[in-house]
């Protein structure tokens, strides 16, 4: 994976939450008024006791879904202000997996691996087809890259479904519990790469949820806790817990 290396004038340099608030319906608050400047150059386990909103956290975070209240601030830049067009370079530079699904149905396997580049324009379709090509034979799917996300395993549509934003090299990866569902050998595949690509600087923050603590550890990474509507940095809960 040597040939698309993205590390352009748009990287997140600064990512804030400002009084931010979401809500699902009156009444069901989940986050709010949490204010933190969030880590970045770093690997996060986002985690908290379960059905706290780690994961809707992670949808806000790649701004999918916007807050009930408060400000998401990119590079010091309210992005509730932003045009679709001035915001679009910051669109790019934020990675998410879904935890399932997100692909498209009518399309193959590398079709849908293709699709961000292509519609953003971002690579010359061979060289990321032959890029394709080369993650396909690194975690041996070649023969089915042909195929619709219908007719392969429920584990090949969630590696998919990882890769795709994986290639683009995006400054602030976030993945939703993304070794679940995958083979042993697949998950060390993708631990291997990930590492590889935070060791060259080609993505350089990732925010991710896990229901096995194993990979938190391997990773090496540190805490974004998430519990009670608020949103806290692991070392700052364990100082306020140890004072």
């Amino acid at each position: 994976m040597s040939q698309i290396v993205r590390l352009g004038k748009n990287r997140i340099t600064r990512f804030e939450l400002n009084e931010f608030t979401f809500q699902y319906s009156a009444g069901n608050t989940v986050f709010e008024n949490v204010s933190l400047d969030l880590p970045l150059n770093e690997i996060r386990h986002v985690t908290g006791p379960s059905g706290q909103g780690q994961s809707t956290l992670l949808k806000l975070l790649a701004l999918l879904t916007p807050p009930s209240g408060g400000e998401i601030r990119v590079n010091e830049r309210v992005v509730s202000e932003m045009s679709f067009e001035e915001f679009l370079p910051w669109r790019i530079e934020i990675g998410y997996t879904f935890e399932g699904g997100g692909l498209l149905a009518n399309r193959t396997l590398e079709e849908n691996l293709a699709l961000p580049h292509l519609y953003h324009n971002l690579s010359d379709p061979e060289v990321i087809l032959g890029e394709i090509r080369e993650i396909a034979a690194r975690f041996k799917f070649e023969s089915f890259l042909n195929r619709r996300p219908a007719l392969v395993s429920g584990g090949l549509r969630k590696l998919i479904t990882i890769l795709r934003p994986v290639l683009l090299r995006p400054s602030f990866l976030l993945m939703d519990d993304p070794f679940s569902g995958l083979d042993p050998q697949t998950a060390k595949e993708l631990e291997r790469l990930i590492k590889e690509l935070r060791a060259k600087e080609e993505i350089q923050t990732i925010y991710f949820t896990s229901r096995d603590e194993v990979w938190p550890q391997r990773l090496g990474a540190k805490q974004l806790w998430v519990d009670s509507g608020r949103v806290e940095l692991g070392e700052e809960r364990d100082e306020r817990a140890a004072g």
